[in-house]
Parts: structure tokens; C-alpha cells; sequence
């Protein structure tokens, strides 16, 4: 927000005057107050940041006898963007009637050089806004809207008004913390603090020097800073509550914490009767016997779980609590009526229990500033049972029963409300409270007629478990089952609940358990008789994040639980084979992170464990933290290859398909002979697999569009059909099966079904093979055109191999589309290399290699040598059709059918070329 709101809303300033019938006056600006020169107008074509300009921020503040008090805010902003034009031409101005008046002197707004009077036209409505009745807190805050009309960019609108009085509750003491940069360049930025000599003010720099000019006037002091052309402070993500993102300077007129402490007392100290109901429940307490600990901690947990959080700050009861026997009676109050409540019953049985105001927004940045009552926000319990202290938060719920295993927030500093306090104190947690979380997986692969099972079981202690126990409380334990799955759903999308989840809580060790149970039909990917599964420890890579940006300037938070554990465990439908890596670890000066892997018969087990060390990473260290981020993250997972089969059983079959490939290719091994065992392999162990896992298994679609395109590798092209027939209804990958049927069928003669079916493949989205696909279907029906188009597209989505034989296509087609072969490919030879295959066969396709040249490029590699040949002799039959050599083209596609190498469409689409001169 533009800094009229935030100067306003910083102000806890502020002395006793009654309102006007409005709410709030109209009247010149006061004479005490010091103009200052600042610009009327900003370079828009220079402007940066949010869309808008600070031209001048003044906060001056006037002290007269304690608790007189008046403070002067004047913003002078502009607009340098549209979108900052509704935030620009409005002021929000708080105040709380209960002890201040709002005095508006100016609004207007500078065009130009020349300033326009708006006070009169301006709309200004009092609202009452508790922004935070949803958290049951009422402040009884009011805010002066000012809406401006016809504000355009680079007008200046020009806001200045007077806050007078302050809280009583504060003695007629002062301090507060000034704001002297923003989310926006400012050209100006003034504070200035004019109180009697005599009230000694100290002046503290918050991440800057802040070293004001002094001048004496009589009786009277100035402390006054002028900042001019002040860069903005961008906020960054995930800052550490303790770092200050906006420079300040922090005035107090506290001489130590001690002056601070002795104000709080008088707050807290209430001799008033705590009443019979109250007297007679700490009589049953003491009555009971129970050990220190024990009965400490029940009436915490009493004053916690009884007493319903509300908090009325309505003037001086924002700081000053009820008296405990009103609490209790009333059964509600806020964070300073259920300290007042929990230490009058401790006190009153023994306990030596006082209060202890904390910063929930500032933690152990406290230190940071000067002593003054407004760095507090929260109050807490400190109790000394012997040796022992506790710091006890009587707001929170569901905490653990015992003292020892409750969990306790990051406070940071406090400060105790005792006579004797000087200084701040250190709010540490006990040894013995935890924050620990423990993920525990099983997958369960082990039955093939199934879905694979995932059960598991998170186990919570101390604070993560109090969180979690809230949550459950609060959304239910559907909910968080729900959202656990949702995690979980960023990879396995099919994921879906197959039981209520189960909820184990025991408030007394402070422990607490969720176990879920879900089942996963598309776990893995299957190829070959094998099931590849990635397995992620999702829930630890989540905590192991960095920041966004590249660069940063303030500190990181790292706010994850001390201690995380996670537990993979996977049970597969066979023993591994394999025996595990060695352990690893990642150690940073922030954490630390243990990854160790097992293996016993059919299971695999990962464990992971994770230790935070600092809550936050300095600029400085962030380049070191993401580099031992990143290698923590690759340990966090592995991938698992399951076999599906007991490849020993399988013997005879393996030894069959040897058998058979050797006398149709011989015993030499080379591309050809190894692709075509490939696709035996793949058709015989889907068989196998599919005798195994039954028809309603979630592996028969994916085994079935495996043994789909493995038959037409081989082509047996009844057989794909027969596959992908029984595989569409079960696959979610129907683009590829599309496409699997129909080269079936354009290697079958069919080429009208096989346009069908590769439209069919091109409607999910499609991809460049299905377009080639398609493209194959029109070229054999003899829609040359719509050939040449769908080969087009296919190019120019493609890459590499894929892309040269889409363009061999193009020029096909082109060149029986009007004999424009070569015009189609020439905006894309240069990008082909003719040294490698099959690029060689698209320059000679355009004129560029004869065909020795093809011929001798096919010849190259003698792995790939009956493959290349394969395809050279099919395209030069194409060429020969292309100039009328009919017999000649036979010749060659003859050639292609007798190398044998199914694998490779030119086999099928030669047959398919003889098959059409045999008919002609």
C-alpha cells in the first residue's frame, strides 16, 4: 500500500479528544509543523517499480506532556502506470475513536505544475473494518476512506490529515517505528519527532544508519531525517519474520528493558477476588495430589480448551487483560486474558508462573530494536518448576498433555513481566520437545490381477503434531486424506481412496498418526515384461525448496519441521536381483540429508532422513544451498525396473525365438537381427505376461498396446489389429494405438480405414508421427495434396531422424502433387546434413547425390548396413515410379521385401507397391 496507509496504520499514536459529529475535523494544517520542498510531478517515461511514485512521505509527530500527543502524515504519490491508478487515487486513514481524532487538511491533486483543490469534491465516507473478526478479534478501529475522481497517470494526489492522542494504557510513554522506505522509489521521505527537552528520546537505525539532525528550540527538541531519491525495497519471498525488510528508525523514550517490564506490571498485576467458581476448581486441583509437571499442565490444558479465543481491544483492553475471574466465568478472552487467567490459578497453587511478551512478527528480531511497548504483539506464560523452565502458550490447542512433550513455537526473545527483569530473555525450548515427522509408505506390487496398493502412514510428534491434530479438528480427516492424495496426484494421476482414513492420536506422548489407503491402476510403465517405477519421497523433496528468484537480498526462511523421515517401501511381484547402491548423504551448513537403500528378497526399502540446522540462508550462502539442494533432491528417489516374469520359466520360449531368428537372419548380429529379437521378445512376453495378470488387471491395456506395436514391427498386422481392438477400451494412451492401427491397416491395403484411423490419432492433440502417419494413408489413397500438407506439418513439429523422413514424404508427395518436389524441401535441406542417413536419401531425392552416392551412405555402418539398404532400395523405387520406370521400381522393392526387415515401415509399404503392380 502507498505509504499514507502505511504511515497510519504504523501510528499506535495518539491523547484523549472527543470527535467531531462526523468522526473526524477539517482544519489547516498545524503550525508546529515543518514543510518540507518535494517534487510536484515525476518523469513517467523513468518510472519503476509497482506503477507508482512516492514524490514526498512525511510523519511528524508532536509530544507535549505524556499522552499529548499529535501526529502529522502527508503523502504525495503518483501514478506512473493505469494499474496503480485506483490504489493512488484512494487514502485509507485508521484511526480508533476510543483515543484519537482525525483532523483531514489537504486533499488535492497536482496537474502539471498546478494544484487543484479536491477536498471539496472528494468522496469520504467513515467505515468501520474489522478486518480481523474472522480470527474473533475486535480493534474497534474506524477508516477515513478518500476516493478521488479523474486522476490520471502522472497527477499528483496530495493527502494530509492529523492524528491526535495516544492509548492511555501506555503511560504517556512513546515509541515508535518509523518506515523511511517502500515498495516504490520515493523522492522524499521525512520523519521528524518535536517533544520537550526534558522527555530524553533514543533513536535506533533499523537495517540502515539512521542518525538524525537535533535542533533545539527553548524547551524544546527536534529529531528530524530527510532521505531524498530513495530507492524501493522490493519484498521477497519467504523472508525471516526477525529480518526487517523495510529500513525504519525506531525512537522509544525507554531507557532499558527494565522501564518496559515495570510498565507491563501494572497491567498484570490484578489483586482482585478470583470468585468462588474459580477458587473452588483450584481447590479440586489441589486436592488431587498430582505431581508439579502434571497439574501445571492441566490447567493449561484447561485455560486452553476451556477458554475460547475472543479478543475485544477495544482502547485501553488492547493491552490491559480481564480480571481472571471474569474470564473464567465468561469462558472466552484473548491471548493477555488467558495469561492473567493460567498464572492467577498457577500462583494461586504454588507455581512461580509470570507473564512474557513475545513478538510473533518480530521473534528474535526483538533484540533488534529499542526497548519500547510497541515491538509486543502476543504474550505468553514463563514457568519455573525447579531447574526447569517452561514457556507456555495458553492460546494454542491440542497441544500434548504433559509438559515435556508439548510442542513449542519459535518465539525468540521475551520479555518477562517480574520486578527483577532487566533485559530480554531467550525463549528456548525444553530438550525434550519435539518436532518431528515420519512418512511410512508401502507400495504393493506384488499381486499382477491388481491395482498397485499404496498404503501410508504418517507419524507425527510434539509440534508437527499439534499442527496436525488442529487440522484434523478444523477440516476433518477426509479433507487432509485429500489433500495428502492431491501431492501425490501431481504424478500418479490416477490415484483414488480405497478406505476411511484412520486417525491415531495419543495426546499424552504427544504423538500423533494418519494412515490412508489408496490404490494407483497406472503405477509405472510397462516395456518388455518389465514395470519401471519411479519412486519419489514426494513429501521430503516438497521441503527441500529454495527460492524463486536468482538473486536475492534478504534472507530465506526455512521453517520445515527440525527432523523428517520418510520410508519407501516397495514389494514387488518377484525377488530382486540386483543388490543396492551405497549410502549417501548431502551435508549443508542448513541441513543435512541421509538417503540409504535396502533390499530383501521381493521388497525394496528407501529411508530417507532429513535434519534442519538454521531456520533461514543468508544471500551469501544461497549459491552453496541450492547447489546441495539440488543433489539432495537427485538422492531423494530412485527408479525401480520389476521384473514382471521368472525369466528362468521362459527358457524354451527365448530359446525358440533364437531358433527361428537365426534362420531367417543368421547367427551374425547386427541392428536388423537385433530389433527383430527385440519385437519377438516383446510379443512373447506380453503373452506370457497377459496368462499371468488375467483381463482385468490395469496392466493388460498397456501389455496389449506393447504387443500391439511389437506386432507390427513384425508384421502381423491381423494381430495388432486384434490387440488394439481389446486395448482401446483400456488405455489412456489411445493416440498411439490409433496410430498402431492404422499402419495396420495401410500395410493391409486399407489405406481408406487407415486415414480414419490416424485422424483418429491426430484428435487428442496428436504429434508429428501421427501426422506422418496420416500423411502415409493420403499418400496411398492418392490425395496427394492433403499428403503433402500433413507432411508439412509433421516436418516442422519434428527434429532429427524424425524430421528427415517427413521431408522424403514431402517431396514424394509434392512431386506427384504437380511435380514440386524439390521447391517443397529446399527451405530445408540446408538444415539436413547429407553425411548422415537417412538425410542422404532426401538429397538424392532433390538432385544432390547420385545414386552411388546413396548407395555407398547406406553401405557405411555395417550394423546398419541391411536396414539403410532396406530403405535406400525402397526410395529409389520411388523414384523410378516417379519418372515411369515401373519395372524398374518393382526391382528395387523386390529388394527391400527380400532384406527382411520388418521392423522398418519401407518392408510393408514395398509389399504393399508390389501388391498395386500386380493389380495393375
Amino acid at each position: 500500500a502507498p505509504p499514507a496507509g502505511k504511515a497510519a496504520r504504523a501510528v499506535e499514536a495518539t491523547a484523549t479528544a472527543p470527535p467531531s459529529a462526523s468522526g473526524y475535523r477539517i482544519a489547516p494544517m498545524p503550525s508546529w509543523v515543518l514543510d518540507i520542498d518535494a517534487p510536484k510531478r515525476a518523469d513517467i517515461a523513468a518510472g519503476k517499480g509497482p506503477g507508482y511514485r512516492v514524490l514526498l512521505s512525511d510523519v511528524q509527530t508532536r509530544l507535549d506532556a505524556p499522552g499529548e500527543q499529535q501526529q502529522y502524515v502527508r503523502s504525495r504519490l503518483v501514478a506512473t502506470e493505469s494499474a496503480a491508478l485506483p490504489e493512488v487515487s484512494k487514502a485509507e486513514l485508521p484511526f480508533n475513536p476510543a483515543y484519537q481524532t482525525l483532523t483531514l487538511h489537504e486533499v488535492a491533486l497536482w496537474r502539471d505544475g498546478v494544484r487543484h483543490d479536491r477536498l471539496a469534491s472528494a468522496r469520504i465516507e467513515l467505515l468501520r473494518r474489522e478486518e480481523r473478526l474472522e480470527q474473533s478479534t475486535l480493534t474497534g478501529l474506524q477508516t477515513l476512506l478518500v476516493v478521488l475522481s479523474d486522476v490520471r497517470i502522472g497527477d499528483a494526489v496530495d493527502i494530509a490529515y492529523t492524528l491526535r492522542g495516544a492509548n492511555p494504557i501506555f503511560g504517556g510513554r512513546f515509541a515508535e517505528n518509523f518506515q523511511l522506505t517502500f515498495g516504490a522509489p520515493a523522492d522524499v521521505v521525512q520523519v521528524r519527532v518535536d517533544h520537550p527537552a526534558a522527555r530524553a528520546l533514543r533513536v535506533k537505525g533499523i537495517r540502515n544508519e539512521a542518525v538524525p539532525e537535533v535542533s533545539r528550540d527553548g524547551d524544546r527538541e527536534s529529531l528530524r531525517i530527510v532521505r531524498r531519491n530513495v530507492p524501493m525495497v522490493r519484498a521477497e519471498e519467504r523472508v525471516p519474520p526477525w529480518f526487517k525488510v523495510w529500513p525504519s528508525v525506531h525512537i522509544s523514550e525507554y531507557a532499558d528493558w527494565g522501564e518496559v517490564a515495570h510498565w507491563a506490571e501494572g497491567l498484570f498485576n490484578d489483586a482482585s477476588p478470583l470468585g468462588p467458581e474459580l477458587e473452588a476448581r483450584i481447590d479440586a486441583w489441589r486436592g488431587r495430589g498430582l505431581p508439579r509437571e502434571r497439574l501445571a499442565a492441566e490447567v493449561l490444558q484447561a485455560v486452553q480448551d476451556e477458554v475460547r479465543y475472543f479478543s475485544a481491544s477495544l482502547g485501553e483492553s488492547s493491552h490491559r487483560p480481564k480480571p481472571a475471574a471474569r474470564t473464567y466465568a465468561e469462558r472466552l478472552g484473548d491471548c493477555k486474558d488467558k495469561v492473567a487467567l493460567l498464572d492467577a490459578v498457577l500462583q494461586r497453587l504454588g507455581f512461580d508462573a509470570r507473564p512474557a511478551l513475545v513478538s510473533v512478527q518480530r521473534k528474535r528480531g526483538l533484540a533488534d530494536y529499542l526497548p519500547g511497548h510497541d515491538q509486543f504483539d502476543h504474550v505468553i506464560t514463563r514457568l519455573q518448576i525447579d531447574d526447569k523452565v517452561y514457556w507456555l502458550d495458553p492460546t494454542l490447542q491440542l497441544q500434548g498433555r504433559r509438559l515435556d512433550s508439548r510442542g513449542q513455537a519459535d518465539y525468540g526473545m521475551a520479555l518477562v513481566v517480574a520486578p527483577q527483569t532487566q533485559a530480554l530473555a531467550r525463549v528456548e525450548a525444553p530438550a525434550s520437545a519435539s518436532d518431528a515427522t515420519e512418512f511410512d509408505q508401502t507400495w504393493n506390487l506384488a499381486d499382477l490381477t491388481r491395482a498397485a496398493q499404496l498404503t501410508s502412514i504418517v507419524r507425527l510428534h510434539g509440534k508437527a503434531a499439534e499442527a496436525w491434530r488442529n487440522a484434523v479438528a478444523a477440516g476433518g480427516t477426509e479433507r487432509i486424506a485429500e489433500n495428502l492424495a492431491g501431492t501425490w496426484a501431481r504424478v500418479m494421476p490416477g490415484i483414488r481412496q480405497t478406505a476411511p482414513p484412520q486417525v491415531r492420536d495419543d495426546r499424552e506422548a504427544n504423538r500423533f498418526e494418519l494412515e490412508l489407503h489408496y490404490e494407483v491402476p497406472g503405477l509405472g510403465s510397462y516395456e518388455r515384461g518389465m514395470l519401471t517405477v519411479e519412486v519419489p519421497a514426494l513429501e521430503i523433496i516438497d521441503a527441500m525448496v529454495g527460492p524463486r528468484e536468482a538473486r536475492r537480498d534478504m534472507p530465506w526462511l526455512v521453517d520445515q519441521p527440525r527432523r523428517l523421515t520418510q520410508r519407501v517401501r516397495v514389494i514387488a511381484p518377484l525377488r530382486f536381483q540386483s543388490r543396492p547402491p551405497a549410502p549417501q548423504d548431502v551435508n549443508d551448513k542448513h541441513f543435512a540429508l541421509t538417503s540409504r537403500m535396502e533390499v530383501s528378497g521381493n521388497q525394496f526399502t528407501l529411508l530417507l532422513g532429513y535434519t534442519r540446522k538454521l531456520d533461514a540462508v543468508l544471500p551469501g550462502d544461497l549459491a552453496s544451498y541450492r547447489e546441495h539442494l539440488q543433489a539432495a533432491r537427485r538422492i531423494s528417489g530412485t527408479t525401480l525396473r520389476l521384473p514382471l516374469l521368472d525369466a528362468d520359466r521362459l527358457r524354451g520360449v527365448f530359446d525358440d525365438i533364437e531358433r527361428r531368428v537365426q534362420r531367417r537372419y543368421g547367427s551374425d548380429a547386427d541392428a536388423l537381427r537385433e530389433l527383430v529379437v527385440q519385437q519377438e521378445l516383446e510379443v512373447a512376453l506380453a503373452t506370457e505376461l497377459l496368462k499371468v495378470s488375467g483381463e482385468h488387471s490395469p496392466l493388460t491395456g498397456p501389455v496389449l498396446a506393447r504387443r500391439a506395436q511389437a506386432n507390427n514391427m513384425l508384421n502381423r498386422f491381423d494381430a495388432t489389429l486384434a490387440d488394439v481392438e481389446r486395448a482401446l477400451p483400456l488405455s489412456t494412451r489411445s493416440s498411439e494405438l490409433w496410430s498402431a492401427r492404422g499402419l495396420a491397416l495401410l500395410s493391409l491395403g486399407r489405406a481408406d480405414e487407415a486415414a480414419a484411423a490416424m485422424r483418429s490419432a491426430m484428435e487428442p492433440g496428436g504429434d508429428a508421427l501421427a501426422a506422418k502417419g496420416l500423411g502415409n494413408a493420403q499418400y496411398y489413397q492418392g490425395r496427394y495434396a492433403d499428403a503433402e500438407a500433413s507432411f508439412r506439418d509433421a516436418a516442422q513439429a519434428s527434429s532429427g531422424e524424425d524430421r528427415d523422413f517427413a521431408l522424403i514424404w514431402l517431396f514424394l508427395a509434392a512431386q506427384h502433387n504437380g511435380g514440386k518436389g524439390r521447391d517443397a524441401v529446399a527451405p530445408f535441406l540446408d538444415q539436413s546434413d547429407a553425411q548422415r542417413w537417412p538425410a542422404a536419401v532426401l538429397h538424392y531425392l532433390a538432385g544432390r547425390l547420385s545414386r552411388d552416392d546413396l548407395l555407398r551412405s547406406a553401405r557405411k555402418d555395417k550394423q546398419m548396413e541391411r536396414l539403410n539398404l532396406s530403405e535406400a532400395w525402397f526410395y529409389l523405387g520411388q523414384q523410378l515410379l516417379l519418372s515411369g520406370d515401373a519395372e524398374g521400381a518393382r526391382r528395387m522393392f523386390q529388394r527391400t521385401v527380400e532384406i527382411g526387415a520388418l521392423p522398418y515401415r519401407e518392408h510393408a509399404f514395398a509389399q504393399l507397391e508390389l501388391r498395386r503392380a500386380t493389380a495393375r
